[in-house]
């Protein structure tokens, strides 16, 4: 619904870091550490959305809940919004990003709000309840950051860049997790 405020569980390109740093190892030994590659790895373990979804549905308040695949949570977004004719406002700033994922993105050149992101789950909540979906999701050691909210007019599909400037968040033509493997 127009307002909902946008959740966003765990981080950015869970599945797209773990298959890149298995897929890729070689490559990637060139330019991050041995344990870097390790913990991505590990990120095929934080793939199930499970205990988020039934924790938020618990706790009141969801509207709506969407685990981005292919596209990452820009597709996931994007996809939210196309099913409520909607549009949405998301922070940059307010997304997480885990450091091997930044780092993998990097050897890349890729970009991870674009990566394959099962194992996050996008949240449409109620205004007054987003704030006890976080609560209720970090008391069971579950990442949740409120990363925008959804708007009125399907026209805008804004991203608020870190530098303060607006942009268009453009729908993925492809997952990025293509692209990397298509170049290396």
């Amino acid at each position: 619904k127009t307002g909902d405020k946008i959740i966003l569980t765990k981080t950015a390109g869970i599945e797209g870091t773990a298959i890149l740093a298995s897929d890729r190892e070689e490559k990637l030994k060139n330019t991050v550490t041995r344990l870097t590659i390790q913990r991505a790895q590990e990120f095929f373990d934080k793939v199930s959305v499970t205990n988020e979804a039934l924790t938020a549905y618990e706790t009141g308040g969801v509207h709506a809940m969407h685990d981005p695949t292919e596209g990452g949570i820009a597709g996931g977004i994007h996809e939210m919004a196309d099913a409520s004719g909607l549009g949405f406002r998301i922070f940059e700033e307010k997304i997480p990003i885990a450091t091997e994922t930044l780092q993998i993105c990097k050897t890349f050149d890729i970009n991870p709000l674009y990566l394959i992101a099962s194992g996050s789950m996008l949240i449409a909540a109620d205004t007054k309840s987003a704030e006890n979906i976080v609560s209720s999701l970090k008391k069971k050691k579950i990442l949740a950051t409120v990363i925008g909210e959804f708007l009125s007019s399907q026209n805008q599909r804004i991203i608020m860049k870190k530098n303060k400037t607006r942009e268009e968040l453009a729908r993925p033509v492809s997952d990025e997790l293509w692209t990397a493997l298509a170049r290396h």
